[in-house]
């Protein structure tokens, strides 16, 4: 695992170190529900507390199974807790909801700022519409979408400036690939960060036009 240096893999097999894809490694992706479920309620366990399992259902919806979320709705819960001697409930859920989205939207725009930086917003903006209906698709559908964002902004889009791109939006955590029945397919990162940079994108560049 790579957890602060995601593009290791990438430059490892740029100088040719061939050892790397023989070593093992850990994907990061999603969280099954029942894996989901148990790192909220482990945790609070071991504090000596619990979690009802209408709220922990709702939990773990809500989190769409991303370690960040669910570790951000753990916290949130256990902060706000006030009585040890009962489970975390809907209620508890509900109070605590608020400060879970103004964190969601704080790592957002932290993330948002991170593909400014990189002059991909407009390009994300884009690879995000390509998941509008679908929450997989082709590498060649997302590389097409960044070639056609990249020539409307003007910029190069030849095949080196395609691929640098598609591997920053992969380093950032923007899509990740999965390999079902032997083909290799994007998804997005996380579904909600697309809605919210496309957005944002949508609306600033709206802005600049007035």
């Amino acid at each position: 695992m790579c957890l602060g240096t995601p593009d290791l893999p990438r430059h490892l097999r740029t100088i040719g170190a061939s050892f790397w894809d023989r070593g093992d490694h850990l994907p990061i992706g999603r969280l099954p529900p029942h894996a989901a479920a148990a790192a909220i309620r482990i945790p609070l366990e071991d504090r000596d507390w619990s979690i009802g399992p209408d709220a922990l259902r709702e939990v773990v919806e809500e989190s769409h199974g991303y370690p960040f979320f669910v570790q951000l709705w753990g916290e949130q819960l256990w902060a706000a807790s006030s009585n040890p001697d009962q489970p975390a409930c809907r209620a508890d859920v509900r109070r605590v909801r608020a400060e879970v989205e103004r964190r969601t939207d704080q790592f957002y725009a932290n993330r948002y700022m991170k593909l400014e930086e990189a002059g991909l917003t407009g390009v994300a903006a884009g690879v995000a519409a390509v998941f509008a209906d679908s929450q997989r698709t082709t590498i060649e559908q997302v590389r097409q979408a960044i070639r056609c964002s990249l020539e409307l902004q003007g910029r190069a889009a030849d095949s080196k400036t395609v691929e640098e791109a598609t591997a920053r939006l992969y380093d950032l955590g923007f899509i990740w690939s999965v390999v079902d029945q032997s083909a290799l397919y994007y998804e997005p990162g996380i579904p909600s960060l697309m809605t919210f940079v496309e957005r944002n994108y949508r609306a600033a560049t709206r802005g600049a036009s007035a």
